[in-house]
């Protein structure tokens, strides 16, 4: 592959990472394997023996065989039963005859109308009261079931649940790497344990040229935005070498709220000049940090375009925040006091 090539490709994966990271994280919580997890009274894999319909109760009630207990007190071959509200005509029901898959629960509220309705009986629905048939249909993979197995055996533990975390980063299923991904963001706890010796397989794992990049794009700047405390050096390693990860680690860098990072990251757009860049300044100026954003209305004027004074000019006229105009301003050329 030529230089030019090479580049193309490097600020095309930039374009595709940025949206690809807006549709991860417009994600569902609903969707997160390990945050549904916590959310259930219920885990385990079973199959599904058949179902039976109460209309006037709105229910439809799954019989459901336990083939492996996760969580919760139903054992391995007993059977429990999950009732879904079939509440409209085109409501699919969540799981058909004979699928193996996992399963999240919770007890069945005990309204009046159940109660009247169903036998007697001890009865759970899906955890998300707003699961969809896709959203379960994508629970079969048995390896999904080893990963919250693995995750409930880390719990309690920040050290392990930092290395089991890690390791889903890495491993070959995408499902889970979602996921896991997802879980650093929300837990304070991990993100500091992940330090640049924990993260070395997702250094090396990066760095591998056979892994899809753009799974690798995303999980860098995942990994920036979670506050993972290694992978400072990690981006600036990929942000330096020309490559398909050098956009998305250059964007991984202005993430962090680092006057030193973020000016440095700034600098590597500013010499690219590429749309893309000078796209990527405009997103950090309007929706970065604090230090970030600095660096990034400096940056468009230093590459000294009509446009990029264009964009300087119709931030400062649009942006809701007073400081992102004032900073507009500054880029500009004009005197801190005149305003």
């Amino acid at each position: 592959m030529t230089r030019s090539r090479r580049a193309g490709w490097g600020r095309a994966v930039g374009v595709l990472v940025a949206w690809s990271v807006l549709a991860w994280a417009a994600r569902s919580e609903a969707a997160a394997l390990f945050t549904t997890a916590d959310a259930a009274s219920l885990v385990v894999r079973a199959k599904v023996e058949g179902s039976t319909p109460y209309p006037a109760a709105k229910l439809q009630v799954f019989h459901l065989r336990v083939t492996r207990s996760l969580k919760g007190a139903a054992t391995e071959g007993e059977l429990i039963e999950l009732a879904q509200e079939m509440l409209f005509a085109s409501t699919k029901p969540l799981f058909s005859a004979g699928t193996e898959t996992l399963v999240f629960a919770v007890p069945l509220p005990n309204y009046s109308s159940f109660a009247a309705a169903l036998p007697k009986g001890t009865y759970w629905r899906w955890a998300e009261r707003l699961a969809t048939a896709p959203d379960v249909v994508a629970l079969t993979e048995p390896a999904l079931a080893d990963a919250v197995a693995g995750y409930f055996a880390a719990q309690g533990d920040a050290e392990a649940l930092a290395d089991f975390l890690v390791h889903a980063v890495v491993g070959t299923n995408a499902r889970v790497r979602d996921d896991a991904l997802m879980d650093i963001g929300r837990r304070r706890e991990v993100a500091p344990l992940l330090d640049a010796g924990r993260l070395q397989p997702v250094d090396a794992w990066l760095h591998d040229a056979s892994r899809p990049p753009l799974e690798r794009a995303r999980a860098l700047v995942q990994l920036a935005r979670g506050r993972a405390a290694g992978i400072v050096p990690i981006a600036e390693s990929l942000a330096g070498a020309a490559g398909p990860l050098q956009a998305p680690a250059i964007d991984a860098l202005l993430t962090r709220s680092d006057k030193t990072i973020a000016g440095a990251a700034a600098e590597a757009l500013v010499r690219q000049g590429t749309p893309e860049a000078i796209a990527a300044l405009r997103k950090t100026l309007e929706e970065g940090q604090p230090d970030a954003r600095t660096a990034a209305a400096f940056a468009l004027k230093r590459i000294n375009r009509a446009e990029t004074d264009e964009i300087l000019e119709d931030v400062e006229k649009t942006h809701p925040d007073p400081e992102v105009r004032r900073l507009c301003r500054l880029a500009l050329g004009e005197s801190m006091h005149e305003h």
